[in-house]
C-alpha cells in the first residue's frame, strides 16, 4: 500500500498544471506511438517472410501485414485511435491502439533483430489505457496512468541492468566492451557514409578506457537505480540519470532512444518544477529575513 500511494503521489500540486501536464504526457506517448507505426510501415511492406515470429506473432499468423496496403492499413487505423483517445471520445481506444500497436511491431521486426526503443511506448499505451478503463473521474485516470507508467518503467529499467550482470557479471562495465561496441558503429557508419564518423565523445572514449568505463558504470547504475523512481524523493533524481544515460548512449553508441527520452522528460516535468519552485521560495525567504538587518546596518 505505501508503495502505490508513493506511485500515486505524482501530480503537480498546482490544480491548473494537472491536467496540462497529463495531456503533455499523453500527447508525447501518441505522437511517439504514430511515429513509430508510420517508420515500419515501408520496412514491413518490404519483409520477405516472418522468419522469427515476436509476441502475439507466436501465436497467430501475421503474414498478412507484409504487404503495403495492410502495414499503412494499421498505421492509419491504429492512428485514429490513438487521436480518439486524446480527444476522450472512445475509452478503450488506447488499449485497441496498442494492440495493432503491437501487431506492427511484430511485423516490423519479424526478421530477427528487434528495437527496444518502443517499449516505453507500449508501456505508456497501456498504463494510459488501463486508467481510462478503470476511473470514471479524470484526477484518478491521471494518478492511476502516470503511476502506473512510473510502475512498468522502474521495473524495465532495474531488470535490464540485471540483464546485463547476469549475462557477463560486474565486466559488463569494463571500458573494453564500450570500444568493442563503437568499433561495431564505425563499421556500419563506413558501410552507410563510406567513411568513419567519430564525433568528440566518442573520440575521447577511444583514447581513454577508465572514462570508458567510467561511462559504462554511470549507465548500469542508473539502471539499476531504476526502482527508485517509484518513490517521490528520489524520482526526480533518478529520471534525470537515465535521461544522461540515454543521452550518453546516443552520443557513444549512435543509438537514438528519442522515445524513452522524450517520455522521461514528461515524467520529471512535474518534479523539477516543484524543486524549482521549493528552491525560489528558499532563496526569497533568506532575502526577506536578511533585509531588516541591511536596513539596520
Amino acid at each position: 500500500m505505501n508503495l502505490w500511494h508513493s506511485l500515486l503521489d505524482n501530480e503537480p500540486a498546482d490544480p491548473a498544471r494537472r491536467e496540462c501536464d497529463y495531456k503533455l504526457l499523453e500527447l508525447t506517448i501518441c505522437v511517439c506511438a504514430m511515429a513509430n507505426l508510420w517508420a515500419w510501415a515501408d520496412p514491413i511492406s518490404r519483409n520477405p517472410v516472418i522468419a522469427m515470429p515476436l509476441g502475439l506473432a507466436r501465436y497467430v499468423d501475421v503474414s498478412f501485414m507484409l504487404s503495403a496496403p495492410a502495414a499503412y492499413a494499421n498505421a492509419g487505423l491504429a492512428s485514429a485511435l490513438l487521436l480518439l483517445g486524446l480527444a476522450r471520445k472512445l475509452r478503450p481506444a488506447y488499449l485497441l491502439a496498442l494492440v495493432l500497436f503491437h501487431l506492427q511491431y511484430v511485423a516490423r521486426f519479424s526478421l530477427g533483430k528487434s528495437g527496444h526503443g518502443a517499449n516505453v511506448v507500449g508501456f505508456g499505451l497501456l498504463a494510459l489505457g488501463l486508467a481510462e478503463l478503470a476511473f470514471q473521474d479524470r484526477a484518478s485516470q491521471r494518478r492511476a496512468g502516470r503511476g502506473l507508467l512510473l510502475l512498468l518503467l522502474g521495473l524495465s529499467y532495474a531488470l535490464a541492468a540485471a540483464c546485463k550482470l547476469i549475462a557477463t557479471g560486474v565486466r559488463w562495465i569494463d571500458g573494453e566492451n564500450l570500444w568493442l561496441w563503437i568499433a561495431e558503429k564505425s563499421v556500419d557508419n563506413v558501410s552507410s557514409f563510406g567513411a568513419d564518423r567519430l564525433n568528440v565523445f566518442q573520440r575521447l572514449i577511444l583514447e581513454q578506457r577508465a572514462l570508458a568505463t567510467f561511462v559504462l558504470s554511470v549507465g548500469l547504475l542508473s539502471e539499476l537505480a531504476g526502482l527508485l523512481i517509484w518513490f517521490p524523493r528520489p524520482r526526480l533524481h533518478v529520471l534525470l540519470a537515465l535521461l544522461a544515460m540515454h543521452l550518453g548512449i546516443m552520443l557513444a553508441m549512435d543509438i537514438s532512444f528519442f522515445s524513452n527520452m522524450a517520455i522521461l522528460g514528461c515524467l520529471a516535468l512535474s518534479p523539477l518544477r516543484q524543486q524549482l519552485l521549493v528552491l525560489g521560495s528558499s532563496k526569497l525567504g533568506r532575502r526577506r529575513w536578511q533585509a531588516p538587518g541591511s536596513m539596520k546596518g
